[in-house]
């Protein structure tokens, strides 16, 4: 990957999306309410559940589940290494990333949204000590099931790197 000189134009519509995933809550959250206020307080609509409330198969996985809020805007910087929602990308690798065509819908040929950054460094593998996985999906969600509507790319460095300190910053912390 290379770093075009339009990648701000490829990567369209990244102001529309926080809007977006506030109105999807706001659905949700009144799909909520109404199946609450139906007054029938019986679960004759559930069916029945195991006695056992937690089924293993042996292979236990630790799940964490989060929530999106707003983070002040100096803490997003490519340099604090966000994970995030919305936006515009910040590219852990600011020199390698993907060309205005890697960031084209495969199946509409049209620029993909940015959806979310995820970050990821995994500390007992050396290049890979900062890493970064980035979302992007078609700005037609009637396509996301179609093959290259939704794109992931993953960027990683080692600790020792051209861009960043050994030793992580605070926020507000002079470079």
């Amino acid at each position: 990957m290379s770093a075009p000189d339009d990648v701000d134009d490829a990567v369209h519509g990244l102001d529309r999306l926080p809007e977006d995933a506030e109105n999807a809550a706001r659905a949700m959250d009144e799909i909520v309410a109404d199946s609450d206020d139906d007054g029938d307080d019986t679960d004759d609509d559930v069916p029945d559940q195991p006695d056992d409330d937690y089924e293993s198969d042996g292979d236990d996985q630790e799940w964490a589940l989060g929530f999106c809020e707003r983070a002040p805007s100096e803490t997003l910087q490519r340099q604090f290494f966000p994970s995030k929602v919305g936006g515009r990308p910040a590219w852990l690798d600011p020199v390698d990333v993907p060309t205005a065509a890697q960031l084209k819908c495969l199946y509409t040929r049209e620029p993909l949204d940015f959806l979310l950054q995820v970050y990821a460094s995994v500390d007992d593998e050396p290049t890979a000590f900062h890493r970064a996985v980035f979302l992007f999906v078609s700005p037609h969600g009637g396509d996301l099931h179609r093959p290259g509507a939704v794109r992931a790319f993953r960027s990683q460095l080692p600790r020792v790197n051209p861009f960043y300190p050994d030793e992580p910053r605070e926020p507000g912390a002079v470079r």
